[in-house]
C-alpha cells in the first residue's frame, strides 16, 4: 500500500498555471522580459526621434532651396 505525502498531486503540479493576479514580473522570466520591452521601447524612441530630426532637416533644406530659386528667378526677371 502507498501512502500519499500530501495531498498535491503530480498531474496538478505540471499543469499549474501561474497567476496573471500579480503581473508579468513575477512570472518566470518576466522582469527580464519587462526590461527588455523597456529598452526596445527606448531604442524604437531613439530611432523615431532620429527619423523626426532627419525629416526636419530635409523640409528646412528644401525651403532653404525654394527660397533661393525663387529668388534667383525673381532677379532674372527684373533684370529683364
Amino acid at each position: 500500500m502507498q501512502k500519499q505525502l500530501s495531498n498535491v498531486s503530480i498531474q496538478s503540479y505540471q499543469d499549474y498555471q501561474p497567476s496573471r493576479r500579480y503581473g508579468q514580473q513575477y512570472e518566470p522570466g518576466g522582469y527580464a522580459a519587462a526590461v527588455q520591452q523597456r529598452t526596445n521601447m527606448t531604442q524604437r524612441e531613439d530611432a523615431l526621434k532620429f527619423e523626426q530630426g532627419r525629416i526636419r532637416a530635409l523640409q528646412e533644406e528644401r525651403l532653404h532651396i525654394q527660397k533661393k530659386t525663387f529668388t534667383k528667378w525673381i532677379n532674372s526677371f527684373l533684370q529683364k
